[in-house]
């Protein structure tokens, strides 16, 4: 049986793909388009954006974590 390889893609892309959707679901409380996507990283293709969305995670980071945890302070 024959196994998929991983699209590979710039890690520095990847964060800047990660950072613009993370953003963009925090402003407007729904996932970014693909088209969308691409014209904020302007350096990619909405086929390009449309396979970087599917690698990332785009979910809002509301509160800090360690280890996946939320840290617990206390006041």
């Amino acid at each position: 049986m024959q196994q998929l390889a991983l699209p590979m893609a710039d890690p520095a892309l990847l964060e800047r793909a990660n950072e613009a959707a993370r953003q963009y679901r925090t402003e407007h409380g729904t996932r970014i388009s693909p088209g969308q996507l691409a014209v904020r990283l302007r350096k990619v293709n909405t086929k390009q954006a449309a396979e970087l969305l599917e690698t990332i995670d785009d979910t809002p980071i509301t509160e800090p974590t360690t280890n996946g945890r939320p840290i617990r302070t206390n006041r």
